[in-house]
């Protein structure tokens, strides 16, 4: 199996997230992120949907 470079940092990203947070990755990092704003919205609209979805399991629609 051959391992993309763009897989390998995304990954890593994902890991550094989770282990440091947001707040404490190095802003330089931060920075080169290719489209961060469409990254950012799609963040936003995936927890908006899963928390819609946890909230409608819990406690119906």
């Amino acid at each position: 199996m051959m391992v993309v470079p763009s897989t390998v940092g995304a990954i890593t990203g994902t890991l550094a997230g989770m282990y440091y947070k947001m707040d404490d990755i190095p802003k330089e990092w931060l920075e080169k992120i290719t489209r961060k704003e469409d990254i950012d919205e799609l963040i936003e609209k995936f927890l908006s949907f899963c928390t819609v979805k946890a909230i409608k399991e819990e406690y119906g629609d």
